[in-house]
């Protein structure tokens, strides 16, 4: 595997607070829970588990949105940490499940500027950043467009214009081909697949995440169920029926 960009050790994240273990009395157990792994720079990984298993919780500790009650994530040699939410977020750009929740300016172009201008990004380098993008992803007519309008798969792309624009070396993705009919996910699987970007991927469309992956981490329960080459892991119907996929 190449240098590690994505390095979690002994995680464990809950709801209960934003900012560190609970306090209370009671030890119910956490939606993450004392799990570790790495992620080389320029791998796309799977990240895969039934409802609940703790896909979207990890996804956004990986963002800084949620930070560890116990454990450690460093991404791109930055530990993740209250004095380095900036950074961390600056690293890692998250796709949420629903696009609809990306969503919040009049027209599609001001949504994806909106991140690079909250930085100091503006003038012609703004519009060389939007025009790259929207080329990249082959939506430049949809930048005048309420995102609100949009097809799923346009929604889709829109909000993934969002986060690329923003360059970060690491993208989390939650269920990226959910709302998709079946021309539209293509097409997103070959965006993908091009990308360079290290790529998380959360996903129950295992056909999708074999596409794109080469090494999944299953998880159940919050724990780490099994780790390895997706093939070999999607191969067993007996342990992919254990694991609720």
């Amino acid at each position: 595997m190449a240098e590690a960009l994505v390095e979690v050790r002994d995680l464990s994240v809950d709801y209960d607070s934003g900012s560190g273990p609970s306090v209370g009395p009671e030890k119910r157990k956490a939606a993450i829970e004392r799990i570790s792994f790495s992620v080389g720079a320029g791998e796309k990984l799977a990240l895969i588990g039934a409802n609940g298993a703790g896909k979207s919780t990890l996804l956004l500790a990986l963002a800084g949105a949620l930070l560890p009650h116990a454990g450690c994530i460093t991404i791109d040699g930055v530990p993740a940490g209250k004095d380095t939410l900036t950074q961390i977020r600056q690293k890692s750009g998250l796709v949420f499940q629903n696009p609809d929740d990306q969503f919040f300016m009049p027209t599609v172009e001001e949504d994806i500027c909106f991140g690079p201008r909250n930085y100091g990004v503006a003038g012609e380098d703004l519009k060389r950043k939007l025009e790259a993008v929207l080329g990249m992803l082959n939506i430049e007519n949809l930048k005048n467009r309420s995102a609100h309008r949009l097809s799923g798969g346009e929604k889709r792309l829109a909000a993934l214009a969002g986060i690329l624009i923003m360059e970060p070396p690491l993208l989390l993705l939650d269920e990226p081909t959910s709302f998709l009919d079946p021309r539209s996910r293509r097409g997103l699987i070959r965006i993908l697949k091009s990308l360079s970007q290290t790529m998380i991927i959360a996903t129950h469309d295992l056909d999708m995440a074999q596409a794109l992956c080469s090494r999944a981490v299953i998880l159940r329960e919050g724990e780490i169920a099994a780790e390895g080459k997706i093939d070999t892991l999607l191969k067993s119907s007996a342990l992919l029926e254990d694991w609720g996929l």
